[in-house]
């Protein structure tokens, strides 16, 4: 197989690949780089702005920290309990 026949041969996969992709309306954006080499990236998402949390949420953080706090805490006092430092 020549140079000339595989060029061909991936010319029709490409394009090939180019008609399933417009058919299934898949957007990959590309830069052509030197060399005539395409380069693919990511399509960024949507940014928004945070809102702040409402008082529900507030509270909810709250009750979860001293949830937290209390696991550690005991497990804290779990370890030193059996451990043979004491």
């Amino acid at each position: 197989m020549g140079d000339g026949e595989r060029g061909s041969i991936y010319a029709k996969i490409l394009l090939h690949l180019y008609k399933v992709r417009n058919q299934r309306l898949i957007f990959m954006p590309y830069t052509t780089e030197e060399g005539g080499r395409l380069n693919n990236f990511a399509r960024e998402p949507k940014i928004y702005q945070a809102e702040p949390p409402n008082k529900t949420q507030q509270r909810n953080y709250v009750v979860m920290g001293v949830a937290a706090l209390a696991l550690v805490g005991g497990l804290m006092v779990l370890a030193f309990s059996v451990s043979s430092i004491s």
